[in-house]
């Protein structure tokens, strides 16, 4: 088997980077929610900006919880892809 980054076998260590970047999206959502609520105090540029200057970190986020969650579910079935070759971790 390929050594992979050992985190990538551990069920909790996996589970924690989840919620961990899961946490880190929610805060993104926040933020735009806030752009929301607060979208009268914007003249329409400066909500455009806003909303642009949101969407790099809004991506990352969500990138990165859905990579953390593909790992989760291929722990759990017992096979991790390393470098596009399945391997069982059983």
């Amino acid at each position: 088997m390929s050594e992979g980054p050992q985190w990538h076998l551990d069920v909790e260590t996996a589970k924690r980077e989840c919620r961990t970047c899961l946490d880190k999206w929610q805060g993104q959502i926040e933020r735009l929610r806030q752009l929301v609520e607060n979208s009268d105090a914007f003249g329409p540029d400066a909500l455009r900006v806003s909303f642009e200057e949101s969407i790099p970190d809004m991506t990352q986020a969500a990138q990165a919880s859905i990579a953390r969650l593909q790992i989760l579910i291929q722990i759990r079935a017992g096979k991790v892809n390393y470098g596009g070759s399945e391997e069982r971790i059983d």
